[in-house]
């Protein structure tokens, strides 16, 4: 959906900058660029259903669990998901049989981050054993995640 907006805005900065410098060439741009984006448009429901289809059984993967599981979205580009990344796997190991954890990059899974409602990174989400989601914390608060698996794990 982003690359799509991405596309769409783009698209249409040709089409004014096309306007503004080829004189009569600018309907023909601009026709084309609509038509380019009324394609788009009505190809962007199958998509994204095609990305809903996809994300489900993953979805569904996580959630099956019969402990809680804590959800670290995060980016390889993200400096503080990187800079925590250390920390968490160490709590990773000192949860080991309280608490699974799950690491989910939201560039190679936007369908999953969409689900869940995640608009920074990192983003911890803690879910419960039936899959409910049961914690969020936004940012690399290493102090806050360690409140949050305490909390998870003694249930």
């Amino acid at each position: 959906m982003r690359i799509f907006k991405f596309l769409s805005l783009t698209l249409l900065s040709l089409a004014v900058t096309a306007c503004s410098s080829n004189g009569n060439k600018s309907e023909a741009v601009a026709a084309d660029t609509d038509s380019v984006t009324v394609q788009a448009a009505q190809a962007a429901p199958e998509a994204q259903a095609d990305s809903a289809a996809q994300a489900a059984p993953k979805a569904e993967a996580i959630t099956n669990e019969s402990l809680p599981t804590l959800l670290d979205f995060s980016a390889t580009w993200c400096g503080p998901c990187k800079a925590i990344a250390p920390r968490v796997h160490e709590m990773e190991q000192e949860y080991k049989g309280k608490v699974k954890f799950r690491y989910i990059d939201v560039d190679a899974e936007p369908a999953l981050a969409d689900q869940y409602g995640i608009r920074a990174v990192p983003t911890f989400i803690i879910l419960s054993a039936d899959g409910k989601p049961a914690g969020r914390i936004e940012g690399a608060d290493e102090v806050q995640l360690k409140a949050l698996l305490d909390a998870a794990a003694s249930k």
